[in-house]
């Protein structure tokens, strides 16, 4: 695990401002300061690749496309896909009901943050499995 190093930084913000951070950090039992930071991070993510945003879900937090699946579901269909080239791009944009400008922002968030969405990937495929697993017991069980 890559640990980065810690820097204080003061920054003035309107007591309104204040208030809202704690109480999302009391309902979510982050640190003001976690919280903060994590709220920085998404919203300089989110300038650089506008059609992003960083959700929380059942499944954690990942990223999605704000009008469409998450990026590691496109990263994962491009590399299956039996397309080649630019092709798996046009492939993605037609089995998704995306435009293909879409399909390239879910792509160019994954190549700045590989390492992020293949854990993603890797956290879908281990699901996946589990799931065969159960319902092949189910299946045995019921005959």
């Amino acid at each position: 695990m890559l640990i980065m190093s810690r820097e204080v930084m003061s920054v003035r913000i309107t007591s309104d401002v204040r208030d809202r951070l704690q109480r999302e950090a009391r309902r979510t039992g982050e640190p003001p300061a976690s919280l903060a930071e994590q709220l920085i991070e998404d919203g300089l993510r989110q300038r650089v690749h506008p059609l992003i945003r960083i959700v929380d879900g059942a499944t954690g937090r990942r990223a999605r496309l704000l009008q469409g699946p998450d990026v590691w579901e496109l990263v994962s269909f491009v590399r299956r896909s039996e397309a080649e080239g630019e092709e798996k791009i046009a492939h993605a944009s037609e089995w998704f009901g995306l435009p293909s400008a879409h399909v390239e922002a879910a792509l160019a968030y994954f190549a700045e943050y590989p390492a992020e969405v293949d854990e993603r990937i890797r956290l879908n495929d281990e699901a996946l499995v589990e799931a065969e697993v159960l319902a092949g017991g189910r299946r045995r069980l019921l005959g």
